[in-house]
């Protein structure tokens, strides 16, 4: 369940908890057509193709799905799982929020002295509120 908090300050966090369903009904779907193929005598290969897709969709259900991103001090760090990047809000030249449809919108850093920079859609909420919380802190959002 997304979460937004704003402390004291100029402080931001974002932070999203919980599994996609999606991924359980594939694990669920995957393990079905196993036992079909299994029952029914299919070749190995389909009956290999289709554990194999349940034992990774049940990777990907099990994993700690904890994603999101903290703006305190002079940074931003960004998580997802184990995965952590962090960018010293000094070196943001400006934000740009583009929407293509109706979906989530996509949030790119310009850093200095390296290439645009994408926010996985994962790490973020409200790209409105994030925009405000950099507009806060003097950085140009377009």
């Amino acid at each position: 369940m997304p979460t937004d908090h704003k402390g004291a300050g100029m402080e931001y966090r974002f932070e999203q908890r919980g599994r996609r369903p999606i991924v359980a009904v594939a694990a669920i779907l995957g393990a079905g057509m196993a036992a079909i193929g299994m029952a029914h005598a299919a070749p190995w290969y389909f009956t290999a193709t289709a554990g194999v897709s349940t034992l990774m969709a049940a990777a990907i259900f099990l994993r700690d799905r904890r994603s999101g991103l903290l703006l305190e001090g002079g940074r931003l760090t960004l998580f997802r799982g184990a995965w952590r990047r962090a960018i010293d809000v000094g070196t943001i030249r400006r934000v740009r929020i583009t929407r293509w449809s109706e979906g989530q919108p996509s949030v790119w850093l310009d850093v200095d002295d390296a290439p645009p920079y994408r926010l996985p859609g994962e790490c973020f909420g409200s790209a409105e509120a994030l925009g405000r919380v950099f507009r806060q802190r003097g950085i140009p959002v377009e």
